[in-house]
């Protein structure tokens, strides 16, 4: 404890904890002194953990263990690490990499001496206002958790003698803490769910910007085929009257190694990557038009929530493409199929575009599509 801590706030928001050998950040709630019969306090440090410590300074008395601590105080705390623990998904963790950066690289190129005197040198108090500001969220919610424990293990003067007249039938220790208790369950489930919808919608713009870039790179793919399918018109002129000139050869072979470059694109290969692509906005729209109204949990990590968000536009894509493949095989409007002969036909291209779209975007277009193949195969003809 600081030379300079007087008796009443014997431990303070900055200062290090000598005891648990923790930086108090913030400071929850704190009793007792050199005169009381026990010590004690709850406050998160550095990591915002929930720390806290307990010290009978009665040796020599005979109290009840209800003096200390209620009766269900092991269930109680039991419930705080269950919250403190699923808390964790809240923490911030691109927030601070400079500071663990520096100090990693500090620990690693500073001889041991150096580092001893850095420490001896580091002051009696610290502040942590960058910390609280960047995981504002998770501070909130951990000082919730800490409150319940405080109000637990809080001094209760009608322990105080001991006796058993003195004792009442329900300690209102623990009904405080029941209520600090569910108090940060509802705003752990609430700020959770916020979480890990934020992450999943991160997950699905990052999938749908890459099907996009898909897109675009299938439709070059598209053009630079077809870019060179009539040969120039320079050649034509330059064959009738003569042999062409070298920098025309040049340029005409140029435009055939191109088109065989760019020749594993089909026009019918472009339009099942454009119909499935399609299906992605779709996905989407459905994620964006339902986002409000789902939970997600942000204890899950990070990683899965937006692997989630990621699956749902990969979803839309499939789903699409199936829609897709039953237009072309005309199992599906086979009287609206999209032929080479029919590509002029705006219409027929803008509805299989939104089939492709609905895809993505209906959870049961794709599963009525299923029953109509099994229908038709069930049915068809066998052989023999």
């Amino acid at each position: 404890m600081p030379d300079h801590a007087d008796q009443e706030y014997w431990i303070r928001e900055g200062f290090r904890d000598e005891y648990l050998k923790r930086w108090v950040v913030d400071l929850i709630y704190s009793d007792g002194g050199p005169g009381m019969d026990y010590r004690y306090a709850v406050y998160l440090d550095e990591d915002l953990s929930i720390q806290w410590f307990f010290m009978d300074q009665t040796p020599n008395k005979d109290l009840k263990r209800e003096r200390f601590f209620p009766r269900d105080f092991g269930l109680v705390l039991t419930d705080v690490v269950h919250l403190e623990t699923l808390s964790e998904g809240l923490r911030n963790k691109s927030e601070g990499w400079w500071s663990r950066l520096s100090e990693k690289l500090r620990k690693h190129l500073l001889p041991a001496e150096a580092e001893g005197a850095v420490r001896q040198v580091e002051p009696e108090e610290r502040d942590f206002a960058a910390l609280r500001r960047d995981q504002s969220t998770l501070r909130a919610t951990r000082r919730l958790i800490a409150e319940a424990l405080a109000r637990g293990i809080e001094d209760y003067p009608a322990f105080a003698t001991g006796q058993a007249q003195d004792i009442p039938l329900t300690d209102p220790r623990s009904d405080a803490a029941r209520s600090a208790l569910q108090k940060a369950q509802e705003y752990l489930k609430s700020r959770s769910s916020d979480r890990g919808r934020k992450n999943v919608l991160f997950g699905a713009t990052i999938a749908l910007a890459i099907c996009l870039c898909l897109l675009a790179f299938f439709h070059y793919a598209y053009v630079q085929t077809t870019a060179g399918d009539p040969p120039p018109p320079q050649i034509e002129n330059e064959l009738n009257v003569g042999p062409p000139t070298a920098e025309t050869l040049a340029d005409y072979e140029l435009s055939l190694k191109k088109k065989i470059a760019w020749g594993w694109l089909s026009r019918e290969g472009k339009d099942v990557v454009l119909f499935s692509l399609m299906g992605s906005l779709g996905a989407m729209l459905s994620l964006l038009m339902g986002a409000a109204s789902r939970q997600y949990d942000a204890g899950a990590g990070n990683g899965i929530n937006r692997i989630e968000g990621a699956s749902r536009v990969m979803v839309g894509v499939l789903g699409a493409c199936f829609i897709t493949l039953g237009i072309k095989s005309r199992v599906l409007l086979g009287f609206m199929t999209l032929s080479p002969e029919s590509q002029a036909d705006e219409a027929t291209l803008w509805l299989h575009c939104l089939l492709g779209f609905a895809a993505g975007l209906s959870e049961r277009l794709v599963p009525s599509f299923v029953s109509i193949v099994e229908s038709q195969v069930q049915t068809a003809p066998k052989a023999g």
